[in-house]
């Protein structure tokens, strides 16, 4: 199968490589850049922002990856700007002959993309999300229901008592109008989604902790003083996300390294299983677990069949 190539009868093709965190996925996204004449589109919300290096794991390679440093810290990117910039660039390498490859853990932004969502403009208010916070689900719970009662019988079990979802969407109600709707697609593409799991959690625990070691011996503590000195604060979009958060407690002498670190492996693993719940309530996505001794070839023979065998 080397040197094949993407070609002009391939114009609507999308490949798009998610999964759970710490699994893989641009290492799996470059082979497969490299192998089919593509480019990768970055779908991280956190790689998005600029500075947010290491903890991210923004990774360099001898090929395009799109969608890295397009913010700045202090700003808020919501879903719908994400994607309406995603939109230029994937239009842009299909343009040029390539094959776009979306790579990336932000599975509500992907799923904005293909299907389109509302109150994917809305961003956050961080003054009323303040004030909200100090109360119990069940004022979260009322609140929402005289806001939006169908939006509060639609979620599941889990979110209802789940207050950061229940302030969303408290604000996503309060804040709904037409313009935030980010359309589906009149003509859209043909995608191939594959998602990398790992389905034993001491096998994911196990390699985020690895790579947690590693970005702390990258310099990432380094990284963050030197975010706190250019004048970002933890209150910062960019830097409120998992990594940022538990080291800046560090870093305020509230918490010990070991903490601090354990709280950051801790974190991930929730978010591991929150990419996995979304992704299973989604159309047409492949699942590989990581542990398969044969992983790269069945992706290998999937992806080539879908780009060549459909070929009239």
């Amino acid at each position: 199968m080397q040197g094949v190539f993407f070609d002009e009868t391939m114009k609507n093709k999308l490949l798009v490589i998610s999964g759970q965190t710490a699994t893989g996925k641009t290492k799996l996204g470059v082979y497969l850049a490299k192998k089919y004449d593509g480019e990768i589109v970055s779908f991280d919300a956190r790689q998005a922002y600029r500075y947010l290096d290491i903890v991210t794991g923004k990774e360099r390679a001898d090929i395009p990856i799109w969608l890295y440093d397009v913010v700045d810290p202090k700003e808020y990117i919501s879903a719908y700007d994400f994607c309406q910039k995603a939109e230029i660039v994937i239009k842009d390498i299909i343009k040029r002959g390539k094959l776009p490859i979306i790579v990336g853990g932000s599975v509500f932004y992907i799923k904005t993309f293909l299907h389109g969502v509302q109150s994917a403009g809305i961003a956050p208010d961080w003054n009323a999300r303040k004030k909200l916070e100090i109360l119990d689900v069940y004022s979260l719970q009322t609140m929402l229901s005289s806001c939006d009662l169908s939006r509060l019988t639609a979620m599941n079990e889990s979110d209802k008592v789940n207050k950061r979802r229940l302030i969303r969407a408290i604000e996503v109600a309060k804040g709904q109008s037409k313009k935030d709707i980010y359309p589906k697609k009149k003509d859209p593409y043909d995608v191939l989604f594959i998602a990398l799991v790992a389905r034993n959690k001491k096998i994911l625990e196990g390699a985020i902790g690895k790579r947690v070691e590693e970005r702390m011996r990258m310099g990432v503590l380094v990284e963050v003083k030197t975010l706190l000195g250019r004048g970002y604060a933890a209150s910062d979009p960019g830097l409120s996300t998992i990594g940022y958060r538990q080291l800046l407690l560090y870093i305020e002498e509230k918490i010990s390294l070991g903490v601090a670190k354990e709280a950051w492996i801790r974190e991930e693993m929730q978010y591991a299983k929150r990419q996995y719940t979304f992704l299973k309530k989604m159309p047409g996505v492949h699942f590989f677990d990581t542990k398969d001794t044969h992983l790269i070839e069945k992706i290998d023979t999937i992806v080539y069949k879908w780009l060549y065998d459909s070929k009239n």
